[in-house]
């Protein structure tokens, strides 16, 4: 057993990532693999067993800002395990080693049935709480475009401003979806910039907000309330847009997992670090 980061730069080492992840999690990272989008992004731990790429995870080092203080963190994503090798262990040895090449501070998001799993490596269950705020009088109306077309406008390397990721380092989580296909709620807003968002129930989610240059909640609220909803749900931390926003009720679906020094809830937990909260 040999556990190593991978350099994506090796066409066999790429090909053996992107072989796991097909068969794990059914995604086809041929796009995100060659787009640009990884370099000085995060990195990517494997465990070899017997010749081949057994199990893997992502490291993404980041900078948190909690209780108005930056401090180093770490991100654990995208942790499999090939059916073949499973049941022998090779996930926790995996992760106990990521723990040892990161910062005290670490956080994933999993499903709550994997609580206990990640609990052994001192993993703790944190809140999640939705972000809401009212959305503007609708004014303009915005454009569904594709993935192509996105980055037909903006450059990826250039955005200075989206809600999940440093798009200048490491491109757009969101934006990842939109290249693999897994995301059509995409859209080019007169303001010039582009938003993942949503309407369900009467509510607007924003999954992310990407541009090259600051623009206020306002105009872009103004522009998204087009697509319908009373109020804007976001999926991340909106401080960057200068956004009035009330911390509502806890999140559904996968849960938040800190280790270290984490506070136990947002919106102390800023992710990540957007200068103030």
């Amino acid at each position: 057993m040999d556990i190593a980061f991978l350099n994506l730069e090796d066409t066999a080492q790429a090909d053996a990532y992107r072989a796991l992840t097909r068969e794990v999690f059914g995604l086809d990272l041929s796009a995100w693999l060659t787009g640009g989008f990884w370099r000085g992004g995060p990195r990517i731990l494997g465990l070899m067993e017997g010749g081949r790429l057994a199990a893997s995870l992502t490291i993404a080092d980041m900078t948190l800002v909690l209780r108005g203080r930056a401090r180093p963190a770490a991100q654990i994503g995208t942790v499999q395990v090939a059916p073949a090798f499973r049941g022998r262990g090779l996930g926790t040895k995996l992760l106990a080693r990521a723990m040892d090449l990161c910062p005290p501070d670490v956080f994933l998001f999993a499903r709550a049935p994997l609580a206990a799993f990640y609990g052994r490596l001192g993993f703790q269950g944190a809140v999640q709480s939705v972000m809401r705020a009212p959305l503007p009088p609708p004014a303009g109306k915005p454009v569904p475009i594709t993935a192509p077309q996105l980055y037909g406008k903006l450059d990826p390397a250039r955005c200075v401003e989206s809600g999940v990721l440093d798009v200048r380092r490491e491109g757009s989580f969101y934006g990842a979806n939109l290249v693999l296909g897994r995301r059509h709620d995409l859209y080019w807003l007169p303001a010039g910039c582009a938003a993942v968002a949503r309407e369900e129930g009467g509510e607007l989610h924003v999954f992310d907000l990407l541009a090259q240059s600051p623009v206020p909640w306002e105009t872009v609220g103004a522009q998204l309330a087009a697509l319908g909803g009373r109020e804007a749900v976001f999926h991340f931390t909106p401080d960057r847009w200068l956004s009035e926003y009330a911390v509502a009720d806890l999140w559904r679906g996968e849960r938040l997992f800190t280790r270290g020094g984490f506070l136990r809830g947002l919106p102390e937990f800023c992710y990540p670090a957007l200068g103030r909260v």
